[in-house]
């Protein structure tokens, strides 16, 4: 048995509780909150208030959290085109066709430009929350578009003209189309508004919801009808030139 102090010198002093790697580097920690603006504009602002700072030489300033963030963009991008690519097959399965949940899917980068307007009116960033928000809007959006395209599928069913469908339609389901939409706008108010603490995540979930369901809802009433009509002709013509060419070839 040894006694310490015969191997060791001890002396009490300051030290790190723990030293933090990255990369296989030690690195250093500098936090701080922020209010009344987002993770940008602060973390620019922190960075330009720290570049004066003269550094040892081996010592580098970079932003960490910018960093991440980028990932976190690239996958939230990800999770908006499968969750988009998802309501489209789960349409598909439902309609038994391709061709009108394409009609109703087209709305989706549309309502997108309805709520970065949203975002731009209200002062909010694209952050995170805002990304959330948009995939939670590309699974509400729909519900207008499925309600206006599966009624015309029905009047036409029934014989109907296609021009006279659509104007049935309009009229028929312009009151639920708007009853739907008031009532999750309505509900998203208050979170736009923000009340108490952490309003700053919770704001542009609902701002990019509202942005969104606003313009999904002018496009359902007028762009859905006047698409479903050019996608309608077109798939008619293909159809034409395709038992055409089969005419051709059976007589030649």
């Amino acid at each position: 048995y040894l006694r310490l102090g015969d191997v060791a010198t001890l002396s009490e002093s300051l030290g790190p509780l723990n030293i933090p790697r990255q990369d296989q580097q030690v690195i250093g920690w500098v936090t701080a909150q922020y209010q009344g603006q987002d993770l940008g504009s602060a973390s620019r602002e922190a960075i330009a208030a720290v570049q004066a700072i003269e550094l040892p030489p081996g010592y580098t300033i970079k932003e960490a959290a910018s960093s991440q963030l980028g990932d976190v963009f690239g996958d939230l991008y990800l999770v908006l085109f499968v969750a988009a690519a998802l309501v489209y097959l789960v349409m598909a399965a439902q309609f038994e066709s391709f061709k009108n949940p394409f009609i109703i899917i087209c709305s989706l980068p549309l309502a997108l430009a309805g709520a970065a307007l949203a975002l731009l009116i209200t002062g909010n960033s694209l952050s995170i929350p805002a990304m959330i928000g948009a995939v939670v809007l590309a699974g509400i959006l729909v519900n207008d578009g499925i309600i206006m395209v599966d009624f015309i599928n029905q009047l036409r069913s029934q014989g109907r003209d296609r021009t006279d469908a659509i104007a049935e339609a309009g009229e028929t389901r312009l009151r639920p189309i708007l009853m739907t939409s008031l009532t999750t706008i309505l509900a998203m108010i208050p979170m736009a508004i923000g009340f108490g603490e952490g309003q700053e995540l919770q704001r542009p979930i609902a701002v990019v919801v509202i942005g969104g369901l606003v313009t999904s809802t002018f496009l359902t009433l007028f762009v859905i009808p006047a698409f479903y009509t050019y996608v309608d002709d077109a798939e008619r013509w293909l159809i034409h030139k395709v038992f055409k060419r089969e005419g051709d070839m059976d007589e030649s």
